[in-house]
């Protein structure tokens, strides 16, 4: 419905079939693939491949063969493998409908202001930033995670408690031998149940008021 009153919209303004599709195709292309982003991250986030996905909105995906890594596959290896899927989509992307990531990324850096800039930081990633932020996550070294300055750098879209998930389910390879070191786990625990305790001290203040 939305998509028929733009069309006409546009139609009064005297603009052809053509000028209308290069116009919003980059922005439907952008939606479709914030939703396969969501959908594949949650897909590869199961602990077995013939897992019955629970959620038909935030993980559709049934065949776990349409993934670019499979599904429970946590390992350094299968993060370099799923950072070299990305970059060979981002690529097509830009190829076949004009998706400029690193401009648009500029873009978005430029309107956040100059503060922002201070700051630093390559900004986030375009596409698939779900997928981008998990290949980072498997091949940093696990126990920079404690360190809370790090990971709004790495994987500022992955929650917590979804971070403890990738860690306790990683592998080992031979890429990276070594499993996540328990005191990191701990760690990240400790600083969940304190984040749970403020959030219900916060909701109970807000209760009483």
């Amino acid at each position: 419905m939305i998509i028929l009153l733009i069309w006409r919209k546009n139609k009064r303004k005297g603009m052809t079939k053509y000028q209308m599709l290069s116009q919003y195709l980059p922005k439907v292309m952008e939606q479709c693939i914030a939703r396969l982003d969501i959908a594949m991250f949650s897909a590869i986030l199961r602990e077995l491949a013939l897992e019955i996905p629970t959620d038909p909105i935030s993980d559709p995906v049934v065949d776990s063969k349409v993934l670019p890594i499979p599904a429970g596959d946590l390992s350094f290896g299968s993060g370099a493998q799923l950072k070299n899927f990305v970059g060979n989509w981002s690529r097509w992307l830009t190829d076949m409908f004009g998706m400029d990531v690193e401009d648009c990324v500029q873009e978005d850096q430029e309107e956040k202001g100059e503060n922002d800039e201070k700051q630093g930081g390559a900004g986030e990633p375009k596409s698939f930033v779900l997928l981008n932020y998990l290949s980072d996550l498997l091949m940093l070294p696990k126990d920079m995670l404690i360190d809370r300055k790090i990971r709004p750098e790495v994987c500022p879209s992955i929650s917590l408690s979804l971070v403890i998930r990738v860690l306790c389910n990683f592998t080992p390879d031979e890429f990276c031998p070594d499993f996540v070191p328990g005191t990191v786990l701990e760690a990240l625990n400790a600083e969940l149940k304190k984040k749970e305790r403020l959030k219900v001290l916060r909701d109970l203040h807000v209760i009483n008021c």
